[in-house]
């Protein structure tokens, strides 16, 4: 077992090497060794679904192979850890950035710099190896580096330390919460004064943020306001803190921010202020504080505008389970949904809560069949819908609890987790993650102005019924992924936050609608317009499987389970089009980001396990746009392919893909990837691809307009390509196994066979009398096959094709 850890007593830079050290060495858990100071808790209580952090007192010491110790080397800082720092079988390794001193570990690897901050000297080691940082991994390493240098004023300090802050920011690290969790103390001289301003402040409460405004008079310059109004942030728990300081006739306004809502810079323009949203500053002469104050205060409310709330990123309908649920039933539950805890409700009231750790507490000590009720937590911490995101992070961290049901009117609309919270703080970086900077308003139009008329008018008919509906409307799949492209795509496929059968009723009242076909089961509908396009909707959902290749188990969601349960990324994006945000990138997995790095990526782990046929698929996008697969996903295709799940795909679902494969423009990319994977080999299929397989290809594909023009798909040819060498018995069960008709097998068969014998003959034939009759009972994709075969004979097939084949016995 490989373990990483700290000292006791952890700090930020402590927590944050941890987090980083684990990049290093993914395979060993995360344990803290001891005491951990209130921000270390508060941040992972915040990342805890994420970053699985144990305690020491859950670890068999005696099972350690490998202790990777971080930001200390001294024994005596590591808990119980240095009861094993000396067994023979323990491999030690140490990343620390302080001075040597007595009571240092002396074995194992050390990878010591006396550098600012611990998180700075692993970052090193990271960048060497090319390794790629989380927006959460960036944004806990520069608070680690932040606090260990005193937001880079301490002496220790180097230059190192800012290189790698700057390299944390373009890997998408979040200012605000470094700002948040990272502390400043105040020097004994400013005590005082910040009591005084603590004293003399008020709270203002506007659009659920909390400002924090305060002014005193003093005798002198105070060079260190940025630091107290810093700390009464911390003090007031407010969203923004604007200190006035009066002395000598002259005004100084420091103001600071934690939200992206409050634009500081702005706020301050009037008083001839200025620096950045976050943080600014003014400094007026010979002006009366009070009328300053007052000014001030009417700015403020001018200025910020409403905030996020609780029922713009809740999760809903929610799941729920009622309170005689068996626990063995709710495991299930949580186990197929991928929940980390549930409500439990009752006559639609929400009674209780109750968190995977417990369920599977009540398994261990055989009570599976108990019902939920007996276990469930009574004591909900709820919210109502106009609860603030800021509220909602604090409710979550104070509480440590990772979910926050929405209640209206004593009943359960909604729930927050802290995915959703997270997903707020980083929310620009979730829309549009690009590596350069762009303008998300830009993008939005450009995509909007790719579409014909046709499909705009569509969109906005669509529009004007969800305000109608009061229900959210968003273009989802592929057509979403070929846009960003350049690629033509008129498949519309639409999700309803809603009804999708209603929405669709509906939408016949602004469109020429020639027919229409719903799915009541599964809420979806197809509309078939006057002007040729369809228009599939279909109300959001989540997906399940109960075991690997069943289909899947419908239930109603929000838009980002939605797309959760797509196949890759790059296909799970949606332009919303209702009436609130018409045009906006919905990008909740970064798929724009795969797709501009022409990456291939599952959503989650299981993808290949859950539907082997994404295998087959993922070669087919990769050969398409010409893109690779992102390291992890190879990984688990790979491990897919080797337990044998592509024999679970059904053969109908096989030839689906593999005709979507030959239909496209570029089909030898894939054929290489079914090499490389060994893909015809697991699959049973004795098909040998050789570099004859890709001439024949390349030369189909170079004149497919004539082939078509003689009413054979060029897929069709290819395809007896690869079977070309396979025995009568092996065709005929491939072929059957794939759907198609005996006619056809029949013929196919017979010519694939005798292709060697009819290429010969045809070598030694001249006249065209001789060459019709050899060649006018042969299927044409046979003589197809035969012609880009034999190079030899490709003139005398060419003069069959273009004169001998339609003439009439």
């Amino acid at each position: 077992m490989e373990i990483i850890t700290s000292h006791i007593h952890l700090d930020l830079d402590g927590f944050a090497s941890m987090i980083l050290a684990k990049k290093l060495y993914p395979n060993a858990k995360l344990v803290f060794s001891g005491n951990i100071s209130k921000n270390v808790k508060e941040v992972a209580n915040l990342y805890q679904d994420i970053l699985n952090i144990q305690r020491i007192s859950d670890i068999d010491l005696e099972k350690i192979t490998k202790l990777i110790i971080v930001d200390t080397s001294n024994i005596n800082r590591i808990g119980n850890f240095k009861n094993i720092i000396h067994k023979e079988n323990v491999e030690i390794i140490i990343y620390d950035h302080h001075s040597s001193n007595e009571n240092d570990i002396k074995k194992g690897k050390i990878f010591k710099n006396i550098i600012g901050s611990n998180s700075s000297n692993i970052l090193k080691y990271i960048f060497e190896k090319n390794l790629n940082l989380s927006d959460y991994e960036a944004t806990i390493a520069l608070m680690g580096i932040y606090e260990d240098t005193g937001n880079f004023t301490f002496k220790n300090t180097t230059s190192k330390d800012m290189y790698f802050a700057s390299k944390l920011l373009e890997f998408g690290a979040n200012l605000e919460m470094v700002l948040e969790f990272v502390n400043k103390n105040l020097k004994t001289n400013e005590l005082e004064i910040f009591l005084n301003f603590l004293n003399l402040g008020e709270t203002i409460n506007h659009y659920s943020h909390k400002i924090f405004i305060t002014k005193i008079v003093g005798s002198k310059f105070h060079k260190n306001l940025d630091i107290i109004a810093n700390k009464i942030m911390d003090i007031k728990d407010c969203d923004a803190c604007f200190l006035l300081y009066s002395y000598s006739n002259n005004i100084s306004i420091i103001a600071r921010s934690t939200s992206k809502s409050i634009k500081l810079n702005k706020i301050l323009n009037k008083f001839n202020g200025g620096g950045h949203p976050e943080a600014a500053s003014a400094f007026l002469r010979d002006i009366d504080i009070n009328e300053v104050f007052l000014n001030l205060k009417n700015e403020i409310f001018n200025y910020i505008p409403e905030n996020k709330i609780a029922k713009y990123i809740m999760s809903t309908p929610v799941k729920y389970i009622k309170p005689d649920t068996k626990i063995k039933d709710v495991h299930k539950t949580m186990i197929y949904f991928g929940y980390s805890g549930i409500p439990v409700v009752d006559n639609d009231i929400p009674i209780g809560i109750i968190s995977r750790r417990d369920i599977d507490k009540a398994i261990h000590h055989g009570f599976s069949n108990a019902p939920v009720k007996a276990y469930m937590s009574s004591n909900i911490i709820c919210a109502s819908p106009n609860t603030s995101i800021e509220e909602l992070k604090k409710i979550i961290i104070e509480n440590e609890i990772g979910r926050v049901p929405i209640i209206e009117n004593n009943r359960l609309i909604g729930i927050v987790t802290r995915t959703d919270i997270l997903r707020n703080l980083y929310e620009q970086k979730f829309v549009l993650k690009k590596p350069s900077e762009i303008n998300p308003t830009i993008i939005d139009n450009n995509l909007l102005n790719k579409f014909p008329k046709k499909i705009l008018d569509i969109f906005t008919a669509i529009e004007n019924i969800s305000k109608i509906r009061n229900e959210k409307a968003y273009l989802v799949g592929g057509i979403v992924r070929d846009l960003i492209l350049n690629i033509e795509n008129f498949d519309i496929d639409i999700v309803i936050e809603g009804d999708a059968i209603q929405f669709s009723k509906d939408l016949i009242t602004v469109l020429n609608i020639k027919k229409i076909i719903t799915h009541e089961k599964f809420k979806t509908a197809i509309l078939f317009l006057e002007n040729g396009l369809n228009i599939d909707l279909a109300s959001s959902r989540l997906e399940y499987y109960e075991y690997p290749t069943s289909l899947p188990t419908v239930s109603y969601s929000s838009i980002d389970k939605d797309l959760y349960r797509r196949d890759f990324t790059i296909n799970a994006m949606a332009l919303e089009i209702d009436y609130n945000n018409f045009g906006k990138l919905i990008d909740y997995y970064n798929g724009y980001h795969d797709l501009i790095n022409k990456k291939i990526k599952i959503l989650h782990n299981l993808s290949f396990i859950e539907d082997p046929t994404r295998i087959i698929r993922a070669i087919r996008f990769a050969s398409r746009f010409d893109f690779s697969l992102e390291k992890d996903t190879e990984k688990f295709l790979i491990q897919a392919i080797q337990e044998g799940f592509l024999n679970k795909i059904s053969f109908d679902r096989l030839k689906n893909e593999i005709i979507k494969i030959l239909k496209d423009k570029k089909p030898n990319k894939a054929l290489k990837l079914f090499e490389k994977y060994n893909i015809f080999e697991k699959l049973n299929l004795n098909i040998n691809i050789t570099s004859s397989t890709y001439t024949i290809f390349n030369k189909v594909l170079k004149n497919k307009n004539e082939i078509i023009k003689n009413n054979i798909e060029p897929w069709q040819i290819l395809l007896i390509t690869l079977f070309r060498r396979l025995d009568t018995k092996d065709l005929k069960t491939i072929f059957h196994r794939f759907g198609f008709k005996n006619k056809f097998i029949k013929k196919i068969s017979i010519g694939i066979n005798e292709r060697r014998n009819i290429a010969e003959k045809l070598r030694y034939l001249n006249k065209n009398s001789e060459i019709y009759f050899l060649l006018k009972n042969i299927p044409l994709e046979i003589i197809y096959l035969i012609k880009y075969a034999y190079p030899e004979i490709e003139n005398k097939i060419d003069i069959y094709l273009n004169k001998l084949k339609d003439i009439s016995q």
